[in-house]
């Protein structure tokens, strides 16, 4: 309720001095407080959404506290790091969720502002407020006409948890990522299920091994070099398990890399079958406008 009325007061002010100038019909305003509405609904509901996953997931962390309470001072220890370690996980995850319930919600508002204005992006490929996926990049349609990609740390994989089990028991190496010497060694606050490397480790069934990824937004290469498995053995070129997301369309020669109502875009990554490096569509590999993109 406090988001509407913050966005209702917003628009009411806007709106009477677009009204002033006689740039919007009084239908116009009903539409765009009607759009603007629902676009707080999504949020609300997405914001529900997050909190009800963090409650499955803390679920799931408390029964590990509970294990914790039955064994001897050192177990316990290593018990109650495992707790702590899927508590962040829970926490992570929260998180977020929340912040792209934010950034659905702004981009909603502004496609209400924009949607009859007729904007394209890339040889009217994209609408304004498009989201969309392109090579490791999440792009936008911007409301000039211009195109903004910045990188993903995952290469637009979302899902790069697993538990220990599930890795070990797939011959993973289930650790944080791990760089230098034993005494100035460097590690990831997160722990993966790394693949590949000189000891072939391997990922679980429907997930990847992915080499193209960014820690800390940068580059792997710029973090470290020379991985290790703790305490100090030398794993080389490890990659990190990423769940391959469910693509009901990929297969049809289409390249259908936009991100919506939740739905996870085509890349050459996840669907190379439809799509190319740049986002075209296997069956028709017409050059991108290269200079309509920012990085």
């Amino acid at each position: 309720m406090a988001i509407k009325k913050v966005l209702i007061e917003t628009i009411i002010i806007t709106l009477f001095l677009l009204i002033l100038v006689g740039n919007v019909s009084a239908m116009d305003i009903k539409d765009l407080m009607n759009c603007k509405d629902d676009c707080a609904d999504i949020k609300t509901s997405e914001s529900r959404y997050c909190l009800n996953i963090y409650d499955i997931c803390k679920i799931e962390a408390d029964k590990i506290m509970v294990e914790c309470s039955s064994y001897t001072k050192k177990e316990k220890y290593t018990c109650l790091t495992r707790y702590r370690t899927e508590l962040k996980i829970c926490n992570d995850a929260k998180r977020a969720c929340t912040k792209k319930a934010d950034s659905d919600f702004n981009r909603c508002v502004k496609i209400c502002l924009y949607k009859d204005k007729n904007i394209t992006c890339n040889n009217g490929r994209y609408k304004a407020g498009d989201v969309f996926l392109q090579d490791c990049n999440q792009c936008e349609c911007l409301f000039n006409g211009r195109t903004s990609c910045k990188s993903s740390n995952y290469c637009n994989y979302q899902n790069i948890s697993t538990n220990r089990l599930t890795c070990e028991n797939s011959s993973g190496l289930y650790q944080q990522l791990c760089a230098g010497s034993l005494y100035s060694m460097k590690c990831t606050s997160e722990i993966y299920c790394q693949c590949s490397g000189n000891f072939d480790y391997s990922c679980p069934e429907n997930y990847t091994c992915l080499k193209d990824f960014f820690l800390n937004n940068n580059k792997k290469g710029q973090f470290a070099q020379g991985w290790r498995k703790l305490p100090e053995i030398r794993i080389g070129d490890v990659g990190i398990c990423v769940k391959n997301p469910v693509l009901n369309n990929c297969g049809d020669g289409i390249c259908d890399n936009l991100v919506k109502d939740g739905r996870v875009g085509e890349t050459y990554k996840n669907c190379a079958q439809d799509c190319t490096i740049t986002g075209e569509n296997t069956n028709n590999k017409a050059p991108t406008n290269s200079s309509d993109i920012l990085s």
